[in-house]
């Protein structure tokens, strides 16, 4: 199946949507493929589709579990890989297995802010405690002062 897409949509990306005949239509149409436990449905063939289809109007919407379910599904983790790299964007909801969180965990740029500058201040009375605030510096600023 697809490799037949592959074939289709190469050949809307070479001819345009008419293959050179009068009409209305020309150029590029998008095929929108939404594919649910998307591991049942792949082969080796997918492969040069999620590679090249973008170019020839083939826009791909997987769903899936775990990247496990991929490997095992190709045999191969660095082709899975291969896979998953050329999606342009993944989203994650509820993992429960621990090596897909940390591939998402991993695709996420470390936070770049700042610590607070100190400050000073006169109230009349005490400010409100504030329990989060240490358990967030710690997590943001390792080894920083977590006193206010």
């Amino acid at each position: 199946m697809f490799s037949d897409l592959v074939s289709v949509a190469g050949h809307i990306y070479k001819y345009g949507i008419n293959d050179s005949l009068p009409g209305e239509a020309s150029g590029k149409v998008a095929i929108n493929l939404q594919a649910d436990e998307f591991n049942e449905l792949i082969g080796d063939e997918f492969i040069p589709m999620i590679n090249k289809g973008g170019s020839d109007g083939l826009q791909v919407t997987a769903y899936n579990q775990t990247l496990s379910d991929i490997e095992a599904k190709i045999g191969n983790r660095g082709k899975a890989g291969q896979i998953i790299g050329n999606f342009n964007n993944l989203f994650m909801l509820r993992v429960l297995e621990t090596a897909t969180a940390e591939f998402f965990i991993n695709q996420v740029t470390p936070p770049t802010a700042r610590p607070p500058s100190p400050r000073t201040s006169t109230t009349s009375s005490a400010p409100p405690a504030r329990p989060c605030w240490s358990l967030l510096m710690r997590w943001a600023y390792p080894g920083a002062s977590t006193t206010r």
